[in-house]
């Protein structure tokens, strides 16, 4: 018991609240670009053994995850629309097809993009498999 504590502060020792300034440049300019006029509340570094991520929480509860070099990992809009310019082209063209509700969240790892709709359902894009999809229910 006193181990895990120990490992929680270490953890929340690697934690610091930092400026804009201090994102990696591909993080900014993805803010810039996408939440253009927004408020930042704040951004948190999670420093770690071999590397670093960034939260950046706006004003109206959106958050957006950033690895360490700013690319941008999860977006959730906390039940608001997310703009669709983050989509990829080639997704947007097939879901525009079968008319897409308001996105919610994105997720994006290596493999897959997982969007939250508005109507409960999350489709996942396989990314190495062009596009295929696969709609699963959600929370």
């Amino acid at each position: 018991m006193v181990f895990v504590g120990a490992v929680t502060l270490l953890q929340a020792a690697n934690d610091r609240i930092i400026q804009f300034a201090q994102l990696p440049n591909s993080a900014k300019v993805f803010v810039n670009k996408f939440f253009k006029g927004k408020q930042v509340s704040y951004i948190k570094e999670d420093r770690e053994i071999i590397s670093t991520n960034y939260e950046l929480r706006l004003a109206d509860g959106t958050e957006i995850d950033f690895d360490s070099k700013g690319n941008w990992t999860d977006v959730d809009g906390k039940h608001q629309a997310i703009p669709v310019g983050l989509i990829p082209v080639a997704i947007l063209k097939n879901r525009k097809a079968n008319s897409i509700l308001v996105i919610l969240s994105l997720r994006l790892n290596a493999i897959d993009l997982v969007m939250k709709l508005n109507c409960f359902l999350g489709l996942r894009y396989n990314l190495i498999s062009k596009g295929q999809s696969q709609a699963t229910m959600t929370k």
